[in-house]
């Protein structure tokens, strides 16, 4: 993972991945002035996660992420390799994720995971994002409106790339990759107005600092890193909240938003074993 600010959220994503299957974390940190360094190192002091350190003003997230692919290769013997962002929690349908993974074909070297976005709750507030953020947007889209694309995750490889986004691998014995049905993940970017405005605020800034990636990288973040600069974010988070009322279910959205508290009822499973 890289990361920035994410002490909302990297906790629980850290204790939901370890619970299900992932034997070791590597994070860099790219210049959080937050408790997520604080929190990443309870975990490293438990011995499962190494901390990078990103002084860098870019965002140059391919090289970073697949410097760590390479090293979960090289020296912690890995199998596959998940490329997660922090708001992302890969689901298996089959047991955890070694469980699901142990049944992809020998011949398939990566998979590519669809993405679901679970958007804000109109007026609703909770410390967690899971308490309130259960409603799966079946047709997720990014800020162009587009598909949103999925993410990649890959048998270890020696030279892997991971492209910008995470979106992708290649490498010398990454030949064959195939859609998943064994895996899906749920995304939950937008999780409340300061949150999202700094996430923008620094991702933004970070590919403006960022003169070697061609200006089509990173479009979705470089737009919206103009929106905040002209007139903030309020009105577009606004926009990604939905309201549940029994109307607004039964009628504008109906087909659209369904209920999925999977990830609420884990983490609190989680919480009470703790």
């Amino acid at each position: 993972m890289l990361v920035r600010n994410e002490e909302d959220i990297i906790r629980a994503n850290i204790e939901f991945h370890r619970s299900m299957g992932v034997d070791f974390f590597l994070v860099m940190d790219h210049g959080s002035d937050d408790q997520t360094l604080t929190i990443l190192d309870e975990f490293s002091r438990k011995g499962f996660l190494k901390i990078y350190h990103q002084a860098n003003l870019g965002y140059y997230q391919s090289e970073w992420v697949s410097e760590m692919a390479r090293e979960a290769y090289a020296r912690h013997d890995a199998d596959w390799i998940i490329n997660n962002d922090a708001d992302e929690f890969w689901w298996p349908s089959h047991g955890n994720l070694k469980e699901s993974l142990s049944l992809v074909p020998d011949e398939i070297d990566g998979l590519y995971v669809k993405r679901y976005n679970f958007p804000p709750i109109k007026n609703e507030h909770s410390a967690c994002f899971y308490d309130t953020m259960i409603y799966r947007d079946l047709l997720s889209v990014n800020s162009h409106g587009s598909p949103l694309p999925g993410k990649m995750c890959h048998r270890a490889c020696s030279d892997v790339v991971v492209s910008q986004g995470n979106h992708d691998a290649c490498g010398s014995t990454i030949h064959s990759k195939q859609e998943s049905c064994l895996l899906e993940i749920l995304h939950f970017p937008v999780r409340s107005l300061s949150q999202f405005t700094n996430k923008i605020r620094h991702g933004g800034m970070a590919y403006m600092n960022s003169p070697l990636l061609d200006e089509r990288v990173g479009s979705t973040w470089r737009e919206l890193f103009r929106v905040y600069q002209c007139c903030g974010l309020e009105d577009f988070y606004h926009k990604q909240c939905i309201n549940v009322d029994q109307n607004s279910i039964n009628s504008k959205d109906l087909g659209r938003w369904q209920m999925d508290d999977r990830l609420q009822r884990y983490m609190w499973m989680l919480t009470r074993k703790h």
